[in-house]
């Protein structure tokens, strides 16, 4: 009916700030236990870092992914400067690859990441 579904964190929205920097999310998947993916970057105060989010069904952070429910990288290509995360996908034993790209030198590189869930 077009209304928010107040059983997704209790607004129906959720908002993930990092380090209250610029945060974009690029890319969402839902695995096969209904946990939501959400893949995109961070800015932490100095660059852009790719940044995976898993939250459970009810909206909350997935506290026993990666750090607390957050995966963030850097430095993928070796430069530090610019990681980001523009599309996730799930594989059937549930791995997670995020894709996106890295600044190394003069230029960006493109990148695959594969996850544990």
């Amino acid at each position: 009916n077009g209304t928010l579904d107040k059983s997704f964190n209790n607004k129906g929205y959720v908002i993930y700030d990092y380090k209250n920097k610029d945060d974009k999310a690029y890319s969402i998947a839902i695995d096969n236990q209904n946990r939501i993916l959400v893949a995109g970057y961070v800015n932490n105060n100095r660059d852009n870092d790719a940044i995976l989010l898993r939250y459970n069904e009810n909206g909350s952070l997935d506290k026993s992914f990666a750090n607390k429910g957050v995966f963030v990288y850097n430095d993928i290509a070796g430069g530090d400067e610019k990681d980001r995360a523009y599309s996730l996908a799930i594989d059937k034993a549930q791995k997670i690859y995020l894709t996106g790209e890295s600044f190394y030198g003069l230029y960006n590189d493109m990148f695959i990441l594969k996850i544990n869930p």
